[in-house]
């Protein structure tokens, strides 16, 4: 088995609930034991530096510590799981920044984020890293051109409905739509925002935002659809 150590340095200074990143310590380990040839010195390293790229994005993004050891399993084939403090890839994957950046979100969880929360958040990672641009393509191309065709944001964001909706559509347009709103939370009210919701136990968003969430959905959908936004009502699966 392959293993390899790297320190990355935090430290975290609070900032209105959330907090930048600098001299704290944690542990990349890799394992690429299961794969039909063993990765090499410079594919290791290389490695080790994308996760340590992802690991600062995540927590200085979302206001985190992280002081734990985190595991990467490297495999011929992309695996279909995920893990608290562990990371699964295939071989393709694991050279690709976008990839690693989203498996690292899933296994540090910020603020134990779960269900639709922690996988809108993982897809959102990324696509953050692009611009304006790019993110518009993207999501014509994820989303469409018809809103009537979208699912509401609270059926999206609570669990038992989403699960539905993936089973009965076996769609990724829930994962896509979680992923994109919260971007334009970002986008629109900043990061701190967002820690802040993260942090907030019932995920209140006007507590945070001082908008509902069909208030804040209706201003998306604004900014994306420039006709007015559809019928909530008519796929609503409360």
């Amino acid at each position: 088995m392959i293993k390899f150590f790297m320190a990355g340095l935090f430290i975290l200074s609070m900032v209105f609930g959330c907090a930048r990143t600098s001299n704290n310590p944690y542990t990349i380990v890799i394992d690429g034991s299961d794969l039909s040839e063993e990765l090499s010195v410079r594919e290791t390293r290389q490695l080790e530096n994308i996760i340590s790229t992802a690991v600062n994005t995540v927590t200085s993004r979302m206001g985190i510590e992280f002081r734990d050891t985190l595991n990467a399993f490297v495999f011929d084939d992309q695996p279909n799981e995920v893990g608290l403090n562990r990371i699964y890839l295939s071989r393709e994957l694991s050279t690709d920044p976008n990839a690693v950046l989203f498996e690292v979100t899933h296994a540090l969880a910020p603020y134990q984020a779960t269900g639709m929360y922690l996988e809108g958040l993982a897809m959102m990672m990324p696509y953050m890293n692009h611009s304006a641009s790019v993110r518009e393509t993207y999501i014509k191309k994820k989303l469409g051109t018809d809103p009537q065709k979208l699912i509401p944001i609270e059926s999206v964001l609570n669990d038992d409905s989403a699960f539905v909706i993936l089973r009965q559509q076996k769609t990724n347009l829930v994962n896509y739509e979680a992923g994109i709103f919260l971007g334009f939370l970002v986008t629109e009210y900043g990061w701190e925002k967002l820690c802040e919701l993260y942090s907030n136990r019932t995920k209140d968003f006007q507590a945070v935002y001082l908008k509902s969430l069909d208030q804040l959905e209706e201003q998306w959908l604004q900014t994306i659809f420039p006709s007015p936004s559809r019928d909530t009502t008519i796929i609503n699966l409360r």
